[in-house]
C-alpha cells in the first residue's frame, strides 16, 4: 500500500471521522456560497461517502494519510506512474506528501479517473459534484487533473463544461479556456459571457475577480475592453481605468482607448 499525505486545514482531534467532516464542512464553505441547506445536506452526504474513512487516518503531525494500492494510482493518473517508474524517493518510501492539491479534490479526480472506460468515454452516472453551483467542482476538477495528468478525465471535463457553459459559469469558463488553450471552451465561454455581461458585471464576486487579476490575465483583459461591452457603463469604465493602471505598474497591455467617463 502507499500513503498519500494531505495538509489538514482544519483543527482536529486526532479522531478520523471527526476530522473527515470537519474537512468536508470546511469545504463546503469555501466551495459553495449560493446553494440552499437541502442541496448542501445532499454534497456533504456524497462527499462523506466519497471519503471512505476505513483508508484515512490522521498522523501524529496533524496530516490526513489515504491508503491506496499502488496500481489504483498508477492506473488513474500519470503524475503517480512517473514518480513510481523513475523511482523518486517517494517510490521506495511508499509516502508521498501533496502539497497544492487537497483530499476532497484528489478523491474526486480519483473516483472518475476510475469511472473513465480505457477508450477515454465515461459511464452514465452523473456527478451531482461536478454539477452544483455553477460547476464549482468541475472547474477544481479539471485543475486538479492537468496537476495529476489524467488525460481522460481532463478531455472529459474540457467537454462536459463546454456543453454546460450559462449565464452563472460562462466567466469562469472563458478563464478556464484561456488558460488551457481550450479554444473551442474559450470562444463559446466569451459569447456567453458577452451576452450576459450586465449580469456578470452586477456580481460583486466576479467583479472583485476582475479587479484582482486584469493586470495579470489577458482573457480578462480582452474581455473587459471588448468593443461589444457597453464601455460607456460606470463598471465597465472602473474596471478598465483600474487595468489600466495596473498594467502601468506591471508592464501588462493595457487598452487606454477604450477608457470612457461615466
Amino acid at each position: 500500500m502507499t500513503t498519500v499525505l494531505f495538509e489538514v486545514a482544519v483543527n482536529t482531534t486526532g479522531a478520523i471521522k471527526e476530522t473527515v467532516e470537519h474537512l468536508v464542512n470546511s469545504y463546503l464553505a469555501s466551495t459553495f456560497g449560493n446553494l440552499e441547506s437541502q442541496q448542501l445536506d445532499q454534497l456533504k452526504l456524497d462527499l462523506l461517502t466519497m471519503l471512505d474513512s476505513s483508508n484515512l487516518y490522521v498522523t501524529d503531525d496533524s496530516l490526513i494519510a489515504y491508503q491506496i494500492n499502488e496500481m489504483q494510482l498508477t492506473n488513474a493518473f500519470k503524475y503517480f506512474k512517473a514518480m513510481f517508474e523513475t523511482n523518486m524517493k517517494e517510490a521506495s518510501s511508499r509516502t508521498i506528501t501533496m502539497v497544492d492539491i487537497n483530499l476532497i479534490d484528489f478523491c474526486h479526480a480519483l473516483t472518475h479517473a476510475e469511472e473513465t472506460h480505457s477508450d477515454g468515454e465515461v459511464t452514465t452516472k452523473q456527478c451531482r459534484m461536478c454539477d452544483a453551483d455553477r460547476n464549482q467542482m468541475l472547474f477544481n476538477l479539471i485543475d486538479c487533473v492537468v496537476y495529476l495528468q489524467s488525460d481522460d478525465v481532463y478531455f472529459n471535463s474540457i467537454n462536459k463544461l463546454s456543453n454546460m457553459v450559462n449565464a452563472q459559469n460562462c466567466f469562469r469558463a472563458m478563464l478556464c479556456g484561456n488558460n488551457y488553450s481550450e479554444e473551442t471552451l474559450y470562444s463559446r465561454a466569451l459569447r456567453f459571457s458577452l451576452y450576459f455581461a450586465d449580469e456578470i458585471l452586477s456580481d460583486e464576486e466576479t467583479v472583485c475577480l476582475i479587479r484582482e487579476q486584469a493586470s495579470q490575465s489577458d482573457a480578462i483583459q480582452r474581455y473587459i475592453a471588448h468593443p461589444l461591452l457597453h464601455i460607456q457603463s460606470c463598471v465597465i469604465s472602473d474596471l478598465i481605468s483600474t487595468s489600466y493602471e495596473n498594467s502601468k505598474q506591471t508592464n501588462s497591455v493595457c487598452f487606454p482607448q477604450y477608457i470612457r467617463a461615466c
